[in-house]
């Protein structure tokens, strides 16, 4: 569909809330893609639901966001999701990896580096998560992360921040043998609240383990496109064409 048409699923649970906690959400819901696993209700998933209803022919998706402009929060963001096939028209060749599990859009992380320098080759879990902004990992690893590129963590606003003009060597994620490169067009992001030049650094500190270590948002999928499937259990990653 490419983005330029309606997917419409009749016969899907839908789930309404009634309260909300946090007020700052910029989002006014949840359009869960993921595994029947993971639905407290045991709802059919809505990709499986379509393709089971013939109006798919595959449970797949495919992600691709528009790397014009570095303004953050996300909702000032565009581009396209494709259900039931390839984003042929943004996207190019995929490089596949397997799941671990058939759950979260959990995969291996062989290793992080800033440029040539390894800052963890110890091998890493991370959930491919577009509804999340950011990447989170490890404090260790993000300390380090921060320390090689010239962020620095502001504890008042729980952020880090690096210099809006400020140049660095890619932070490079190792994932089943293959380099994925974010630099400052991708990690380097303004908000409404810059201040002296700072911007947000597009990682942030959270400890998960053991069952995952990364939240890998979609600060990744600004880079790269990413295709969902669900029927064979991986992520295929792919340079955008534009």
């Amino acid at each position: 569909m490419n983005g330029y048409g309606e997917l419409t699923i009749p016969n899907t649970t839908f789930g309404q809330m009634t309260t909300v906690d946090d007020t700052k959400q910029v989002f006014n819901g949840i359009f869960g893609a993921a595994f029947a696993a993971l639905a407290n209700s045991g709802a059919l998933p809505p990709l499986v639901n379509a393709v089971q209803q013939g109006i798919l022919r595959c449970p797949i998706f495919e992600t691709y966001f528009k790397t014009e402009g570095k303004e953050f929060p996300a909702s000032t963001w565009s581009g396209f999701i494709t259900f039931g096939g390839f984003d042929t028209a943004n996207c190019g060749e995929h490089t596949f990896v397997p799941l671990l599990e058939i759950e979260y859009y959990l995969i291996g992380v062989d290793s992080l580096s800033v440029g040539s320098k390894l800052i963890n080759g110890t091998f890493t879990k991370g959930i491919m998560d577009t509804g999340a902004p950011l990447i989170t990992g490890p404090k260790v690893t993000v300390d380090a992360i921060a320390a090689a590129v010239g962020a620095t963590y502001d504890a008042t606003k729980g952020i880090y921040t690096i210099g809006c003009t400020a140049t660095y060597d890619p932070v490079i994620f190792t994932i089943n043998g293959q380099q994925y490169s974010l630099g400052p067009s991708i990690l380097t992001m303004n908000t409404n609240g810059n201040t002296n030049g700072q911007c947000l650094f597009g990682m942030d500190a959270a400890e998960y383990g053991p069952t995952f270590h990364w939240l890998i948002g979609s600060v990744f999928n600004r880079a790269y496109c990413l295709l969902h499937d669900l029927q064979n259990g991986q992520i295929g990653i792919a340079k955008p064409l534009h």
